[in-house]
């Protein structure tokens, strides 16, 4: 009941969808409407360089958020994670988050690195090596992620009720109780040809991502081959962003001013 009233509060205090163009300052903080700055300590130095030496990311790895994603979760999402408890927080965060409605929230500038993938490793142009962390702009997608239709609707993971995996005298040996929490509206559902159904990503939501990655691209130079990366590229445990994304990522190019030819080298940038 606490984290609904916190998501309707959020809610309440968004800013507007973004649309226009953005611009990225000296700083490494996003400017312009739609952009609200939650800045998280969650956060370490940058490896990678961009022209004339200075810091800055090579590239951007999309990932989604999880969860059931109602209005204001975003903002949620944003303010859990200003702070850094070492013995009761996952260490994770991000750079921005970007909600379904088109509201972006900025944690960490764009001249550090975060918290968001803990595998993998890209190459500079001098063929140098760094982690994803410190090389490239984690943006997260208020997304739930893949769906799977149980019990007449459709739900998020973790799909069922805490401890209902029991084992009883039934041919599968387990007793599962479909999570009410974690019911998805229908229309959210959108089924990728041979990977399954997943949350759609609206139309604000990929209009605000395109913008967004047209400035950073404008600030750092970013090469079209590094910004079309999904957490599952790095990661075989992950899925995110997930194969809609993947289609989307042609618009989004477009709006960022990118060649979205390189997209379909390989499966990805």
């Amino acid at each position: 009941m606490l984290e609904r009233a916190k998501q309707v509060v959020a809610a309440a205090m968004a800013p507007v969808p973004v649309s226009a163009a953005l611009t990225v300052n000296e700083g490494g903080w996003l400017e312009g409407a739609g952009v609200v700055r939650v800045p998280s300590v969650r956060h370490s130095a940058l490896t990678s360089r961009v022209e004339h030496g200075e810091r800055g990311p090579l590239g951007v790895c999309w990932h989604w958020t999880g969860g059931v994603c109602r209005p204001g979760y975003a903002g949620v999402l944003a303010r859990k994670i200003r702070a850094y408890d070492p013995t009761k927080d996952r260490a994770a965060s991000w750079h921005l988050v970007i909600s379904k409605q088109g509201w972006v929230y900025q944690s960490v500038p764009l001249d550090l690195g975060s918290w968001h993938c803990a595998v993998g490793t890209v190459r500079d142009d001098m063929n140098a090596t760094h982690r994803v962390n410190r090389s490239l702009v984690g943006i997260e997608l208020e997304n739930a992620g893949r769906l799977r239709f149980l019990d007449g609707a459709w739900r998020c993971h973790p799909y069922w009720r805490p401890g209902s995996a029991r084992p009883v005298a039934d041919p599968d040996g387990f007793n599962k109780q479909a999570d009410p929490r974690l019911i998805v509206d229908p229309n959210r559902s959108g089924v990728s040809p041979g990977y399954g159904a997943f949350d759609r990503y609206p139309q604000a939501q990929v209009t605000a991502a395109g913008w967004v990655l047209r400035a950073i691209v404008a600030r750092y130079g970013l090469s079209p081959t590094r910004c079309g990366f999904l957490h599952g590229d790095f990661d075989e445990r992950k899925e995110d962003a997930g194969p809609l994304w993947r289609n989307h990522l042609v618009e989004v190019y477009d709006r960022g001013g990118l060649d979205a030819a390189v997209l379909t080298q390989a499966g990805h940038a």
